[in-house]
């Protein structure tokens, strides 16, 4: 992830200038928000099945069938 932010980042600043610097975080937070939720809940989500709780559209994770 930190390549992806990286990127992003410099091109923000790239197009903003360094004069306007909020201006570049801005926008910066504005791309990367939406995809930083998703790798967010994502997250959460493999931990529930990986701690065996029960989800409404998965089985229960077993180790030993891992």
């Amino acid at each position: 992830m930190s390549m992806l932010e990286a990127t992003v980042l410099g091109k923000c600043l790239a197009k903003s200038g360094a004069e306007n610097l909020q201006s570049a975080l801005r926008e910066y937070q504005t791309f990367l928000l939406p995809v930083v939720s998703k790798q967010v809940l994502r997250a959460r989500r493999m931990v529930r099945i990986k701690q065996g709780l029960v989800l409404p559209d998965c089985e229960p994770f077993d180790p030993k069938n891992s």
